[in-house]
């Protein structure tokens, strides 16, 4: 779990893979890397990192409401991201993002 990278924990999809993941609130997208088991604390369906945080506008609030949806298996090198970085860069709120990336760990309540 790279808190730098867009990673997440998830408890049953498979690892590694891909989910998109929506922040319900504000309607941004970001597909995350399933890499680690989680969530850790209670009410969670899934933990993403500080960076996917940033990403979907919530690192300042810490917890917010998400949808989860499968995107397929993962390459199993866990450095290659180009497909996390190419999606997010092809956003357009994702120009105004600078870092550092700010916390993480959302409370997500949806999936699918």
């Amino acid at each position: 779990f790279d808190m730098t990278a867009l990673t997440a924990a998830h408890p049953t999809l498979p690892m590694p893979s891909y989910a998109w993941v929506t922040n319900l609130r504000n309607g941004r997208t970001v597909l995350v890397r399933i890499n680690d088991r989680g969530p850790y604390k209670p009410g969670r369906i899934i933990d993403v990192s500080k960076a996917a945080a940033s990403a979907l506008g919530y690192d300042r609030y810490g917890v917010t409401e998400v949808r989860v949806r499968y995107a397929g298996r993962a390459p199993l090198e866990p450095g290659d991201d180009r497909r996390e970085r190419q999606h997010l860069a092809s956003q357009p709120w994702s120009r105004t993002m600078t870092p550092p990336y700010g916390l993480g760990m959302g409370r997500i309540v949806d999936a699918q």
